[in-house]
């Protein structure tokens, strides 16, 4: 496993994560926890947004907690294809994509 690249250093927190709480990867908890950490990010990005009050009632917003939202809705989705044995099917349907738009020219080589 290359250190370098982010997915699979992603992968790294994800093998660690279901390590340290083994019973906390089945289906349900998996998509549980990615529901969950989709509706924190949906906050973060309405707050750096400025929507509503969300200013007013948490101040300033702060970036690298948008950063660790993401994060953890990216960790949460790649749970799944941890826990369904698809990790090489995500990376291959990746490249699919990439290749696509680079066909499309959407994308520079």
């Amino acid at each position: 496993m290359r250190h370098d690249d982010y997915f699979e250093r992603l992968l790294l927190n994800v093998v660690g994560l279901n390590n340290r709480f083994p019973a906390g990867n089945e289906p349900f908890q998996i998509v549980s926890r990615m529901c969950e950490e989709t509706g924190e990010l949906a906050k973060s990005v309405n707050h750096v947004e400025g929507t509503g009050i969300k200013i007013a009632m948490y101040g300033p917003p702060d970036h690298t907690h948008l950063a660790e939202d993401v994060h953890h809705v990216l960790r949460a989705a790649l749970s799944v294809a941890v826990h369904y044995g698809v990790v090489e099917d995500v990376k291959r349907s990746i490249d699919r994509s990439n290749a696509r738009l680079r066909a499309d020219g959407y994308l520079r080589e």
